[in-house]
């Protein structure tokens, strides 16, 4: 069962052609009862998310997503790093947020990731800095950068790990770091996440989420590994915390 795209559709105004959708979808959605029409859209509404975000970064000159400019989350973290502190960005993904740590706070930045598409990326990304970051391939919950920082960065990274607690009490003792600054998707963003996740529909916004967090959870789990929280707010459907080791 599926869709059939012909070719001409391909040179339709996009704006058009989601209209011509929207007609079809909930012409087929009223056919449903109600309860499976509820879980239908629900799905649907999942479904669709992550083709946006894909076709945002496609579309970007530099391959980012928009959230790095809309957002402006760059500025939560360089506003708490001060001049010349060593900063470990754990899961630096394309290094963006390194080089904005670098070029704004002068900081001597360290990434790791394991993905070496993303590394490449980073270091074709930060090639032009004046003091560029080291990036390192590696498992961030198996793999231990060299030395120790003032400052341990988690952006969007907590949510995909499992045993949390457990890496952020290991990370506190490896990189005897007096800072930590954690950005997580708030589980109480919207209220389709819950509604989902009781329709027993996928309410994640990426499948490889181990959860999302609400604020009690997010600070119960910091806590729990030693870290005292001294800074929490909510901004743009995120949860950004500020800790001390």
């Amino acid at each position: 069962m599926g869709v059939r795209w012909t070719p001409d559709l391909l040179d339709g105004d996009p704006e058009e052609l989601a209209k011509e959708w929207e007609r079809s979808l909930h012409g087929f959605a009223k056919r449903l009862e109600p309860a499976k029409r509820e879980r239908f859209l629900a799905a649907l509404d999942s479904a669709v998310y992550p083709m946006l975000g894909e076709a945002a970064v496609a579309a970007d000159a530099n391959g980012l997503h928009p959230k790095h400019a809309l957002t402006r989350y760059h500025d939560f973290f360089c506003g708490h790093i001060g001049p010349g502190e060593t900063v470990l960005d754990l899961g630096c993904g394309v290094g963006a947020l390194a080089r904005s740590i670098v070029d704004r706070r002068a900081a001597r930045v360290t990434g790791m990731d394991f993905s070496t598409t993303n590394l490449a990326k980073a270091g074709a990304w930060c090639a032009a800095c004046e003091r560029p970051p080291v990036f390192l391939a590696g498992d961030i919950t198996k793999d231990r950068a060299p030395g120790n920082f003032d400052c341990l960065v988690l952006s969007n990274v907590l949510e995909h790990i499992a045993d949390r607690v457990g890496m952020l009490a290991t990370w506190r003792q490896w990189y005897r770091a007096s800072k930590l600054l954690v950005r997580v998707p708030s589980f109480e963003r919207d209220w389709r996440v819950p509604w989902k996740q009781g329709l027993a529909v996928e309410w994640r916004l990426d499948l490889t989420h181990e959860t999302e967090h609400t604020e009690s959870q997010l600070c119960e789990e910091v806590t729990a590994a030693g870290w005292k929280t001294v800074e929490k707010f909510q901004r743009w459907g995120e949860l950004f915390l500020v800790a001390r080791g």
